[in-house]
């Protein structure tokens, strides 16, 4: 057995690094190299479907980052599902070292996004079957409960705005906010969003805040006095939250 287990791990590294690992004694070079390709391109082609903006972006050497990744980073899971994951966590740790643009691991989250929540195990049907929570409920006398399946995200870098013909140098002077939701009908929806609907939504994690609770609350952040257009504002923004499924329901 330990025989076998040393030959799986020369296997192995020399499928991660073939240009500095020897071929596992008694397989011959030519059928390695036949794993080595197959290994590399599957792994490259999952990469650059799921990350297609960066891929064009790194343009030459979005295969040296593909290899250094495949030489440098251990994936924690077994699921083919979850290697998109684990190419930004080793973006996150190697970007400096590979001196890649400073963009580029936002860009990778951005371009994740639509699939993690696509992947997201939660149901929306049995998020919203819990008592108490009823999609008819009015959203200012009761407290709006914001579904699991909405994310509120931030950069510093223009990530919608990325391309090959557009690459910035330098970030952005205030974060651009991004909602992002999985509806009933199992499609990713994406909306930018201001400063004062993130202050909202982030109110309403707590799950705690009638929807009047809120336009007060809103009302002194914002030093307003106006609750009447605060109200109506909130109350439509709610109910359009609702349809929308960004919003579980209502408890009462």
């Amino acid at each position: 057995m330990k025989a076998f287990q040393h030959t799986q791990a020369a296997f192995a590294a020399r499928i991660r690094d073939p240009q500095n690992q020897p071929v596992p004694a008694g397989i011959p070079q030519q059928r390695m190299a036949v794993y080595e390709t197959l290994f590399f391109n599957n792994l490259e082609d999952l990469l650059s479907s799921n990350f297609p903006v960066l891929h064009e972006v790194l343009a030459d050497r979005w295969l040296e980052v593909v290899h250094a990744f495949l030489i440098h980073h251990r994936c924690q899971t077994p699921l083919f599902a979850e290697i998109p994951r684990e190419f930004m966590q080793f973006l996150h740790e190697h970007a400096e070292s590979l001196q890649l643009p400073p963009f580029c691991e936002e860009l990778a989250h951005y371009e994740w996004v639509e699939i993690g929540l696509a992947a997201a195990r939660e149901d929306l049907a049995s998020l919203r079957a819990q008592p108490g929570l009823s999609v008819e409920g009015d959203v200012m006398a009761g407290v709006p409960i914001l579904s699991p399946l909405a994310w509120i995200l931030s950069y510093q870098w223009p990530v919608h705005e990325i391309s090959v013909d557009y690459q910035p140098e330098t970030a952005l002077a205030q974060p651009v906010w991004l909602l992002v939701w999985r509806d009933g009908n199992l499609d990713v929806q994406f909306a930018w969003i201001n400063e004062t609907v993130v202050w909202l939504l982030q109110q309403m994690e707590t799950g705690r805040h009638s929807g009047q609770v809120l336009v007060e609350r809103l009302a002194a952040h914002l030093r307003r006095e106006d609750l009447a257009a605060l109200q109506a504002f909130t109350r439509s923004l709610l109910e359009d939250y609702l349809h929308r499924d960004i919003l579980l329901g209502v408890r009462t």
